[in-house]
């Protein structure tokens, strides 16, 4: 068998339909699809069983609600294919994805297969973010592909990519339970570690079902969990013996996270969860210093004039306007 599809399955009746179908419409049908039922509390438990019931390639799995890391390394021990995706239950591929994966695999026999970025779907609408060209680069190791890649845009989804199975196991890869923006820890290492890495077009549409109001995204857990990998990657530079250019491209990477998904939003948040995010963050402002863009600059501009805490009031107030003017 050649692909493992595992699909974590937790408390989405409304959606699982359409990811599952875009599996079951792929032009390529050597796969089987691993539901992951994580305690799911409406009908979709039962409809993982109805799959199991009526496709021969389809297996439903059902465990008590870890998360969804571990509902992804509990899929991992049943995988039977040769290689590995992850898609989330609420969102769904292009139907020649398997396909075009498999001509890679015939003629390289990679690791890892990244795609070149993915398809945010609102509204029936689809606006495709591209991290880099897969037309200008076929096959390379993964430390250039990190080199090329985060030179560019972060990509540290899980789902937009294909691993060899046995690759990934030997290893030893885990997602990280317990703990959001789990993909930011472990993805990037994947990559690095990849002897060979191909590069095709996008293929995931990940559908964007919260809201996108400042409120919505201002999650104090979700920051603390930001800050829990930036200390994993630097315990991670300090052993891995990485490249120079590596570490500082990636610092870079790393700075652009935390003045968006941190500084953008302390304005946001109550007293005493700012000021200890706060002084938790403090120590990445060196980052800023890796990062050639403009924006980055001001912001180590502004932070050297009115200091941290200012920046991030400023950065709050105008990340209120635009959501305000749409």
């Amino acid at each position: 068998m050649l692909f493992s599809v595992v699909i974590p399955v937790y408390n989405i009746e409304g959606w699982l339909d359409k990811c599952v179908k875009s599996i079951l419409n792929q032009t390529c049908k050597d796969y089987e699809i691993l539901l992951i039922d994580d305690g799911s509390k409406d009908s979709s438990g039962q409809m993982c069983d109805w799959y199991q019931e009526n496709y021969h390639n389809i297996r439903a799995v059902h465990k008590e609600n870890g998360g969804l890391s571990d509902a992804r390394n509990y899929g991992v021990t049943f995988a039977k294919g040769e290689y590995l995706l992850f898609i989330d239950g609420d969102d769904y591929i292009a139907e020649w994805t398997l396909e075009k994966i498999s001509h890679m695999i015939r003629n390289e026999f990679p690791d890892v297969i990244l795609s070149e970025g993915m398809y945010y779907v609102q509204d029936g609408k689809a606006v495709l973010k591209k991290t880099f060209c897969a037309e200008k680069v076929h096959m390379i190791s993964g430390k250039d592909a990190i080199l090329y890649t985060s030179a560019i845009s972060s990509d540290w989804s899980a789902c937009d990519k294909c691993y060899r199975t046995a690759f990934w196991r030997e290893h030893g890869y885990q997602f990280c339970k317990d703990r959001l923006a789990e993909d930011m820890q472990l993805i990037d290492k994947v990559v690095l570690q990849a002897e060979k890495v191909c590069m095709i077009p996008t293929f995931y549409y990940y559908q964007r079902t919260r809201g996108d109001s400042i409120m919505n995204n201002v999650n104090v857990r979700f920051m603390q969990d930001i800050l829990k990998n930036l200390n994993e990657w630097e315990e991670y530079f300090r052993t891995a013996f990485l490249d120079e250019k590596i570490v500082c491209q990636l610092r870079a990477l790393h700075a652009k996270t935390v003045r968006h998904a941190i500084w953008g939003y302390l304005y946001f948040v109550d007293d005493e969860n700012r000021e200890r995010l706060l002084n938790e963050s403090k120590p990445y402002v060196e980052y800023l210093r890796y990062s050639s863009l403009l924006e980055l600059k001001l912001v180590r501009i502004l932070i050297r004039l009115i200091g941290l805490k200012n920046t991030c009031f400023v950065l709050g107030s105008i990340k209120k306007r635009r959501n305000k003017n749409g």
